[in-house]
């Protein structure tokens, strides 16, 4: 039988990027086989109650989707959801979220996080998507939400930067249907229309 529970376990791992404790319960797995894996080297402990592989791969997208599990309000955002959408050239600093407004600011060991508070209503619908990761969820705001975004945030941000990215959505986009609504619905289509003349002239 704990051979059988070892070997359910991994297969979860096989299937998810991260692991929650909580999971095992749906397996009928004691939590002790997860301190048993971490002490045999296989697995390690992300957080309290979260684990994944010791030789999960280490890029940027894991480091988006542990953010995401720790921080299960967050969602990527500005810098960080152009560079995952491929906007911009550039390597964020830090990883880029938005919490609801009053949620203590998290902290986290292994990133540096820059958080834009955000009304949870004006992160709904098309707004946010979810994309998966070896069975992690990253909660990154849609192409046309985060072009929106780098105008609302540009003293932030930077305006060049902002701009970079306006002009990559343009270049690749057959309508800017996505992009005029999101602007409208968090009032920057003013502020973005002289601009966005400029790349369409």
């Amino acid at each position: 039988m704990a051979d059988d529970h070892t070997a359910t376990l991994l297969r979860l791992f096989d299937e998810r990027r991260f692991v929650r404790a909580r999971d095992l319960a749906e397996f009928e797995i004691p939590r002790a086989y997860l301190s048993r894996l971490v002490e045999q080297g296989r697995i390690r402990r992300v957080a309290r109650g979260l684990y994944e592989r010791m030789d999960a791969p280490s890029d940027e997208r894991a480091t988006l989707a542990e953010v995401c599990a720790r921080v299960p309000r967050a969602v990527v955002c500005l810098v960080s959801a152009a560079q995952l959408h491929e906007l911009t050239v550039g390597t964020p600093y830090a990883v880029w979220v938005a919490l609801p407004p009053g949620t203590p600011r998290p902290r986290l060991e292994f990133v540096m996080l820059e958080i834009a508070y955000v009304e949870p209503a004006l992160l709904t619908g098309s707004a946010v998507r979810v994309e998966d990761y070896f069975g992690a969820d990253i909660r990154v705001t849609s192409p046309a939400r985060t072009v929106v975004d780098m105008f609302r945030f540009r003293s932030r941000v930077g305006l060049e930067v902002a701009l970079e990215v306006l002009q990559a959505y343009v270049r690749r986009t057959n309508t800017l249907d996505a992009l005029l609504d999101e602007a409208r619905r968090v009032k920057v289509d003013k502020v973005m229309a002289p601009y966005l003349e400029a790349f369409l002239a």
